[in-house]
């Protein structure tokens, strides 16, 4: 039996069919554990943990320095890792990662520290038993606080805020203990960690300048010093041999020939009141430690005769008590002398003898007018001996030789008058040895011997006071290339002395045209010409003379004739130095002195700078005036000629009837 279906329940059913079979909707549920991330400066991982209803993906920028894995997940719960490299750099940096899924976005900030940069000068300071204040600069980036952590009965702090430099000060109370005690200064960042620190040592000059002596034993093998009498025992330092003490400091170290072998530590640089060192004739090697550049008390370092090496500390050349530096035969040791002598401004004695230098003579060397000894033998110099050299006044001690210098040996070397060795054997300096170095009267030894000199010896330089202890045979006339000067002969420019042996004038001509020196000093007045000197005026003399004027009869001649000259213009005899100085020397029967001719006068003028340099070293106040009074020229009764002299030639003759009012040798 069938029923029958209402068509209105039908169609209701056929609506609810359609109805049931629809999708529900999506709903997206996304959360974190985490919601930003703080990564220090170094390398380091983290992760999070995603919980959601579907599945998710990572966003990440573009930098480099962050990798995100895995970067996408279904619904649950996933862990993700981030990993984060080193920070180099000095600043911060940030970045972000996106997290999605479907309409629902999470943002994790992501913030990674910069590199921690503290800086500062020095982490150790040592203060003695009377108390100090040390002030202290560092640079960070960090927000750092000074933590006394060790000494806080004895140490203070105050602290100055820069914007990228902090400044405090350390406070140090005296010391009332025989003791030494250490204080520790930590740096801690703003969690309260340190980070760094530095250390303050204070302890009384006895205890320190005991632990510096120590090291300058046990570093220079004190076990085998010839004499280490009191080293390293209770007795008082200054019972120490060798040591030196004013007070509590150490002004003195004495331990030249000593044995000591192995090297200088840098330790010496802490005696601060130190004066002398003495380390010559020993065994010490290495580099000559920079840090003796610290010892502004120090006037005298003699380190010749040891093993040095490597370049002298140019920090040396800045002390600004350093008068004595001597380095001398430390064969591998390389100087700067132009430093040297740029920078010691105060320097009296310096001593390089077989160093490496180099290097010409810097001109600047004249600047060091303190100067009273200059050794650099077998230096390797090269180039002129500067003239600026010569004006050290207060040179006694001048050693170049065995180098490579060149150039003629300058007559200015008379000036050095305080000079009492001269040595600049073994170069090579040309021309002539130089009269000049008769005005050298300390002189004690002169050493001259294989250079490229010429000519002879001066008579004057053989009369100098040590002239016996010089040796002149080997010192002096063997020169290179087989060349042998001589010695006994005047030479041009050479000074005449009379028979007691005092000066008496300046040798002008030599009748051996070749400028070969006249056999001996008896036969000046046969062989050579001179111009003779006098208290007053110098003129030339008819015992030096081959002029017309040069007997009696015309000297006389020349004379009366000059005189009526002068009557009969109303002259005054004052107008004519020469000629009245000439008159009163010829008052006698015995004619001496007389007016010299033309021809005379020309001879002489070519050697003007000669004589003049050679009067110098009789008398600073003589010259050779460059206008002449000459003799008559052939009429007695009333003329005479004149010349005026520039160089060797005449420039004029002048009338008969005048005559020329310059002195012949004048004063300046």
């Amino acid at each position: 039996m069938y029923t029958k279906i209402s068509p209105l329940i039908f169609i209701s059913f056929i609506l609810l069919t359609i109805y049931g079979c629809q999708t529900k909707p999506l709903v997206y549920s996304l959360t974190t554990d985490k919601s930003e991330l703080n990564f220090s400066s170094n390398e380091a991982s983290e992760s999070i943990t995603i919980s959601s209803t579907e599945s998710w993906e990572v966003e990440e920028g573009d930098d480099s320095w962050l990798q995100v894995y895995p970067k996408s997940g279904k619904g649950g719960k996933n862990k993700i890792n981030i990993d984060c490299k080193e920070n180099s750099s000095s600043e911060a940096r940030f970045s972000s990662l996106i997290i999605k899924s479907g309409d629902v976005t999470i943002e994790i900030e992501v913030t990674q520290k910069p590199r921690q940069i503290f800086t500062i000068a020095t982490r150790l300071f040592e203060v003695f038993e009377f108390g100090d204040e040390i002030d202290i600069s560092y640079y960070s980036n960090l927000t750092l606080t000074p933590v006394i952590t060790g000494g806080k009965e004895w140490l203070t702090i105050s602290t100055t805020k820069g914007v990228t430099e902090t400044k405090f000060t350390i406070v140090v109370s005296p010391l009332n203990q025989d003791l030494e005690r250490i204080g520790t200064i930590n740096f801690n960042n703003e969690e309260g960690k340190s980070i760094d620190s530095l250390k303050i040592v204070q302890t009384t000059k006895k205890y320190s300048n005991r632990v510096i002596l120590e090291k300058i034993y046990y570093s220079t093998d004190g076990n085998n010093w010839v004499n280490k009498n009191n080293w390293l025992s209770d007795k008082p330092l200054n019972e120490w041999y060798g040591v030196q003490m004013f007070g509590s400091d150490i002004t003195g170290i004495y331990l030249q020939n000593n044995n000591l072998t192995g090297t200088i530590p840098k330790e010496i640089a802490k005696l601060d009141k130190i004066e002398e060192i003495y380390l010559w004739g020993n065994h010490l090697g290495g580099e000559i430690p920079s840090s003796i550049g610290a010892l502004k008390s120090l006037r005298k370092l003699y380190l010749s005769n040891n093993i040095f090496s490597g370049q002298f500390p140019d920090s040396i050349f800045y002390l600004p008590n350093l008068t004595e530096v001597s380095v001398s035969n430390n064969f591998d040791l390389t100087f700067n002398i132009e430093s040297a002598v740029e920078k010691l401004s105060s320097i009296e004695l310096l001593a390089l003898d077989n160093t490496f230098v180099n290097s010409p003579i810097p001109a600047s060397i004249g600047n060091r007018k303190t100067l009273r000894f200059l050794s650099a033998s077998g230096c390797r110099l090269s180039g002129d001996i500067p003239a600026s050299i010569f004006s050290l006044v207060n040179l006694e001690y001048l050693s170049l030789n065995n180098n490579s210098l060149t150039g003629v040996f300058s007559r200015s070397i008379g000036e050095l008058k305080n000079l009492t060795v001269l040595n600049l054997a073994g170069n090579n300096l040309t021309g002539r040895i130089p009269v000049e170095l008769y005005s050298l009267k300390k002189l004690s030894a002169l050493v001259l011997h294989q250079n490229q000199l010429t000519g002879s010896v001066p008579y004057a330089v053989t009369k100098l006071p040590n002239w016996g202890s010089f040796d002149p045979q080997t010192n002096i006339t063997s020169q290179k290339n087989g060349v042998n000067l001589s010695i006994g002969g005047y030479v041009l420019g050479d000074i005449l002395f009379d028979p007691s042996g005092n000066e008496c004038g300046v040798v002008y001509l030599l009748t051996n045209e070749s400028g070969s020196p006249i056999s001996n000093q008896s036969g000046a007045s046969l062989h050579g010409y001179g111009i003779k000197s006098s208290v007053n005026l110098t003129l030339w003399s008819r015992l030096y003379s081959d002029t017309p004027a040069d007997d009696y009869n015309n000297g006389k001649e020349n004379v009366e004739s000059v005189l009526r000259y002068i009557q009969q213009n109303n002259l005054n005899q004052d107008d004519f130095p020469v000629f009245k100085w000439c008159v009163n020397q010829n008052s006698t029967e015995v004619l001496t002195w007389y007016i010299p001719s033309p021809s005379e006068a020309l001879k002489i003028s070519a050697l003007s700078e000669t004589i003049n340099q050679s009067f110098k070293v009789i008398d600073n106040n003589l010259y050779i005036d460059n206008k002449i009074i000459t003799s008559y020229d052939g009429n007695h009764s009333n003329s005479y000629t004149s010349v005026t002299i520039t160089g060797s030639s005449v420039n004029s003759t002048e009338d008969k009837k005048s005559v020329c009012k310059a002195v012949l040798i004048s004063r300046f």
